[in-house]
């Protein structure tokens, strides 16, 4: 009696779908814009199966695996798409998701090339989605704008950091993941800005100046010129003892003012002149004597920085390296939480070229993943974090007369029985 009251079919009326059945009611018809900028209604598809799916852009995991399924059906429909089937995807993410980026993203770069829709005014969309009762959580979708929007810091870096990396590994299973390394790696800088105290460390070799580091065996000295200042005939002995000069270094010179005798008082035979080398990225000796000809040399090479040592220091593991990125790496942070500094030491050797882009984010996922699992969450608030969809992930497919018809939920499904289902209705 209930089955008749509802109007649902009977399984000799209705043919068996490998998705979730509908009771077939009514699609609302709706107006919005497409990745050209053009008005596109569910109406201007008569006596079509469409197929609509909800996504975003910026999504890291379950929309870019609805539309990748979707494009491996739209592909082995063959003839029939477009004749018989047309598939659409509306965004939940109006913010970001402009015609423009629709176009960009899902199109140029993906070579999705259905009907992916937006609109300009929030609440003419939002009726779409609640119409079709697709429920969005917003703070959960901008949370992974990492692109254009930097994270906010909760109350626990570890479940910042994890977003980040969410993020990154988005595009993992097609060997796209590094993709996305840079802004990865900039958003996990954003986010320990913001839960520690950072003092600014200005010891670090640029590429945009010149250096000279003076170490006498006790204390080093970092001297620095602005490479704009310099006059064009400068030369590298002029360099090095405008720089001496400058931090009142005291040397001896001789030979008509060519050769040093002495530095700091000890004599030009205690020393050892060192070279960046910037494709190894370490400091190598240059095995030249420390005088206006060796200088000028390597300043005529093009070698912005050099360092005199005393020759008994052994391990020059101190001196100022040179930096990747003076945004994350030109500072020193200090943290309360132990926890905190295998992820900073992760930091510290990736600016120092010791590890690579990708080495970097796979150490600091371990971790955080290796932080979180030894959290006893019966005592801790802090517990490893349980992420929900941000979205309804239904794919609906509607009948010839815009009925829903049958439901597709989450993301891994078969594409062929998905196909399966379509033609069904197409055969009705």
């Amino acid at each position: 009696m209930i089955s008749g009251c509802l109007g649902s079919p009977n399984e000799d009326a209705w043919p068996q779908f490998n998705g979730t059945e509908w009771p077939g009611s009514p699609a609302p018809d709706f107006v919005l814009i497409n990745q050209h900028g053009e008005n596109i209604s569910l109406s201007d598809f008569e006596n079509k199966i469409v197929v609509i799916a909800f996504t975003f852009s910026t999504c890291p995991d379950i929309c870019p695996m609805i539309e990748y399924n979707m494009n491996l059906a739209k592909d082995a429909l063959g003839d029939s798409y477009g004749r018989d089937v047309v598939f659409i995807s509306i965004s939940i993410d109006p913010l970001i998701d402009t015609p423009e980026k629709m176009k960009e993203y899902w199109h140029d770069g993906l070579g999705y090339d259905w009907n992916h829709l937006t609109h300009t005014d929030n609440v003419t969309i939002e009726k779409v989605w609640e119409s079709y009762a697709i429920i969005v959580d917003k703070a959960y979708i901008q949370a992974h704008v990492v692109d254009q929007v930097p994270i906010n810091a909760t109350d626990n870096m570890y479940d910042d950091l994890w977003i980040v990396l969410e993020h990154w590994n988005m595009f993992g299973e097609n060997g796209q993941r590094h993709i996305k390394t840079p802004s990865a790696i900039n958003h996990i800088e954003n986010i320990l800005s913001q839960h520690t105290t950072n003092t600014q460390n200005s010891y670090h070799l640029n590429s945009n100046n010149y250096s000279l580091i003076i170490n006498n065996g006790s204390e080093t000295q970092f001297l620095t010129i602005d490479s704009n200042q310099l006059d064009e005939n400068i030369t590298g002995w002029d360099l090095t003892l405008e720089s001496l000069n400058s931090e009142n270094i005291s040397y001896s010179i001789i030979n008509n003012n060519e050769t040093f005798s002495e530095i700091n008082g000890e004599d030009i035979g205690n020393w050892q002149l060192m070279i960046w080398n910037d494709t190894n990225k370490n400091w190598e000796n240059s095995n030249l004597d420390i005088n206006s000809n060796s200088l000028n040399e390597l300043y005529d090479s093009g070698v912005k920085n050099i360092a005199i040592l005393k020759n008994e220091i052994e391990n020059i593991t101190d001196l100022p390296n040179e930096i990747r990125n003076e945004d994350l790496c030109g500072f020193e942070y200090n943290h309360e939480d132990n926890h905190y500094s295998e992820i900073i030491n992760e930091i510290y050797l990736w600016c120092e070229y010791q590890n690579n882009d990708t080495t970097f984010l796979e150490k600091v996922s371990t971790h955080i993943i290796t932080y979180l699992e030894s959290l006893d969450e019966n005592d801790s608030e802090e517990a490893t974090p349980e992420y929900t969809l941000g979205h309804s992930t239904v794919t609906l497919i509607l009948d010839k007369e815009h009925n829903r018809r049958v439901a597709w939920t989450g993301y891994n499904w078969d594409y062929l029985l998905f196909i399966e289902d379509i033609q069904l209705l197409i055969d009705e």
